[in-house]
């Protein structure tokens, strides 16, 4: 596990980006072909989502002890 919060969050967004073809800050909506396997989602990506939501929480407890 990285040392500190900050590492994590830069480790989260570089595997974003490589996951999706697509930057933490692109902030539309977007589809992932190889994530389209049906489902709610069918491989539409929020950023908003992972920005605002998601990569906060999982730093969050990265922290709690």
């Amino acid at each position: 596990m990285p040392d500190t919060p900050e590492q994590l969050k830069s480790i989260i967004e570089k595997e974003y980006e490589v996951a999706t073809g697509h930057p933490i800050n692109h902030r539309e909506h977007f589809t992932v072909e190889r994530f389209m396997h049906g489902g709610m989602s069918n491989g539409r990506i929020s950023p908003e989502f992972w920005h605002d939501c998601e990569i906060p929480l999982l730093v969050k407890r990265h922290v709690a002890p």
